[in-house]
C-alpha cells in the first residue's frame, strides 16, 4: 500500500510492505471492524484514511478510492499506531516501528499470528511535514495477496 513519503522528504507516499516484528509502542485497535463510514464509494486523500476503511483503489500517489466493506476492495485499514514521540527519525526509522507495531495488532484482529497467516500488513505513515506538525500516526492495512476480498478481514483466521 502507501508509506508516507519518500527519501527525497516530499509528502509523496511510496509503497511497501510489512515484515514480522515484535510488539512495541503505542496502538489503537478497533472494538469490532465496522463498515466504513460511507455508504458510497469516495475519493479520498490517503491521510484521511480512519480504521475501518477500505480501499478499492489508489487513485495516485495521495488519492484512494474507498468502498463499504461489504463491497470488493483490496485493503482494509485495521488499526493506527503511535511510533514513539520525538524528533523525525527518518522515513526507514518509522516504518521499521510501525511495522513491528502494526505486526503486533494483527493477531487481534485477523485471529493468527502474522507468520501463520495467509493475509499481509502494509502501512500508511507520516510524511516529515505531517510528522514536525504533530501527526505520528501510522496506519495498519491488511490485504490478501491472492486478490480483492469482500467484507472484513476481522476474524478471518486465514
Amino acid at each position: 500500500f502507501l508509506t508516507g513519503g519518500s527519501a527525497d522528504g516530499s509528502d509523496e507516499p511510496s509503497g511497501e510492505a510489512a515484515d514480522t516484528a515484535s510488539p512495541a509502542g503505542e496502538t489503537s485497535v478497533p472494538a469490532q471492524a465496522e463498515e466504513t463510514s460511507s455508504a458510497e464509494s469516495e475519493e479520498i486523500n490517503v491521510y484521511d484514511l480512519e480504521v475501518g476503511d477500505c480501499v478499492a483503489a489508489v487513485t495516485d500517489g495521495f488519492t484512494v478510492q474507498t468502498v463499504p466493506c461489504s463491497e470488493p476492495h483490496s485493503e482494509e485499514i485495521y488499526a493506527a499506531v503511535t511510533p514513539p514521540e520525538g524528533d523525525f527519525p527518518g522515513y526507514e526509522a518509522i516504518d521499521a516501528q510501525a511495522k513491528e507495531m502494526c505486526t503486533a495488532e494483527f493477531e487481534s484482529f485477523v485471529g493468527l499470528p502474522y507468520e501463520d497467516s495467509m493475509l499481509h500488513v502494509n502501512l500508511v505513515i507520516p510524511s516529515e511535514e505531517r510528522w514536525d506538525a504533530g501527526d505520528r500516526t501510522a496506519l495498519c492495512t491488511i490485504y490478501d495477496p491472492a486478490g480483492e476480498t469482500t467484507g472484513t478481514l476481522a476474524d478471518a483466521n486465514r
